[in-house]
């Protein structure tokens, strides 16, 4: 049975690096360590989706029968997605006109899993459909979406001007002849801080076959009013919960991956301040980099990220840039096994999410421990989380012997992750933009569907909206 523990162990000062500007920008390999660091707006909601989970995936091919020599063609299927309302959103929905609960004009994603050359996008039509043929069976992942116009937005009242558009998806097992999915969609509101980037690059270095500590994760005020970063928190949902192990199967870890509750963690870091230390404006964001540090010391197409506006220190051996604010971990392993804090390397599937802080310091935490492993880990309460992202890994980089368990967090918090990760590339994953205000000031997009609002980008751009 879960039990509570502290999130407040004494906190710990690190010895920083002189204060000159060399210090700053160059960092002795020695410092780092050597090796790979360890891979990794709330309403209730509906999906309606089949978990594809280990053995139960269907294969790539359907023989029709034929000699031994597997000389059958390939069945092929036909694929229906009917793009619905949440019930929750049915009333909002009516006032734009949207009282058959269907959701006409969505434009509507499949990829089949592990072949991200399978993607599909068609737009539903006046019943809210779109037909998918000559798929080959297997795992589908479907996102789908529908941005709302100025017009459609003012209709839904001053109460609702933050919403922005409908979102949704969920992962289904296609087979022939016809699968038949229904895709409810969500109102997505823009939240108030929300990742914004992830930048997850790591080039091979003579050190690191991939450097893992210049990456960062950037944080925007998505709201019209200052926020205070005061005491946020940042966490990182433990990687244990998404694949079928033996020991654990995705039958048996969906009490934690699935959690309505809470979601359940053992990374989590706390920015500084006490309370209006640190606002941030609307329209702007801050950056909360692995290792505050000129990384092109150690590969030229790394990034300066020595004026960072805060950065993650772990263990006695992180280097610690004394001109940037330390963001501590509270609870867990301090973010790799080299102890330089959280790093976001999409080296494996991901959640990263950001949160309030609790209401009480020193509030303690629902715990558990997985079959078999000595290490704990915690449920940091749904009513707190702001904002959550969820990343696969591109099939090309990562191969896992077990399969995936989906959906990999409750649809309360994401409905379908995003298959981007991809620490070999220099660009980075960064929100889509939503409208821009008539002062030039961006809105984000945020439907709670990851594989919908964020994209890949050529370039990081640390600090820009977008």
């Amino acid at each position: 049975m879960p039990d509570a523990l502290s999130t407040r162990p004494p906190r710990r000062r690190f010895a920083a690096l002189p204060r000159t500007r060399a210090a700053r920008l160059l960092v002795p390999l020695a410092l780092l360590g050597a090796g790979l660091g360890a891979g990794l707006g709330l309403t209730a909601c509906r999906q309606d989706a089949t978990e594809i989970t280990g053995a139960k995936r269907p294969g790539d091919t359907t023989s029709t029968g034929g000699n031994s020599g597997g000389g059958g063609p390939v069945q092929r299927a036909t694929l229906t997605v009917t793009v619905g309302v949440a019930p929750e959103d049915t009333a909002l929905a009516r006032l734009l006109g949207l009282t058959a609960g269907i959701l006409p004009g969505a434009e509507v994603t499949i990829e089949r899993q592990g072949t991200a050359a399978s993607r599909q996008t068609a737009t539903a039509d006046a019943a809210g459909t779109v037909r998918f043929t000559e798929l080959l069976p297997g795992g589908y992942a479907i996102s789908v979406q529908r941005l709302l116009t100025v017009a459609e937005v003012a209709r839904l009242g001053s109460e609702n001007a933050d919403v922005t558009a409908f979102g949704g998806g969920g992962t289904w097992g296609v087979g022939p002849p016809m699968t038949a999915a229904r895709v409810d969609a969500v109102l997505g509101r823009r939240g108030s801080l929300v990742i914004s980037e992830v930048y997850e690059y790591g080039p091979p270095t003579a050190s690191f076959s991939a450097h893992p500590y210049g990456t960062y994760l950037e944080l925007a005020n998505n709201a019209d009013t200052v926020i205070y970063l005061d005491r946020k928190v940042v966490g990182r949902v433990l990687p244990q919960p998404f694949f079928d192990y033996p020991t654990f199967d995705c039958a048996f870890n969906a009490r934690y991956r699935l959690d309505p509750g809470g979601l359940w963690s053992r990374d989590l870091w706390e920015l500084p301040g006490s309370g209006r230390d640190y606002p941030l404006a609307p329209g702007k964001a801050v950056i909360l980099a692995t290792d505050a540090i000129d990384h092109r010391v150690f590969h030229p197409t790394l990034l300066d990220l020595s004026s960072a506006d805060f950065e993650f220190l772990g263990t006695a051996q992180d280097v610690d840039n004394p001109f940037v604010p330390n963001i501590l971990s509270i609870i867990g392993l301090a973010g790799s096994f080299e102890g330089h804090g959280a790093e976001f390397r999409g080296v494996g599937p991901q959640v990263i999410f950001v949160a309030n802080p609790l209401d009480v310091p020193g509030t303690a935490l629902l715990r558990d421990r997985f079959p078999n492993q000595d290490l704990p880990f915690w449920r940091y309460p749904s009513e707190k989380v702001l904002d959550v992202y969820a990343e696969q890994i591109l099939p090309s980089l990562f191969q896992q012997q077990y399969a995936e368990c989906v959906p990999m967090v409750h649809p309360l918090y994401d409905r379908q992750r995003a298959a981007l990760g991809d620490y070999t590339s220099a660009g980075s994953v960064r929100r889509r933009v939503f409208a821009v205000q008539p002062d030039g000031r961006v809105v984000l997009q945020r439907t709670r569907t990851s594989a919908r609002d964020f994209e890949r980008v050529p370039t990081p751009t640390p600090k820009q909206v977008p």
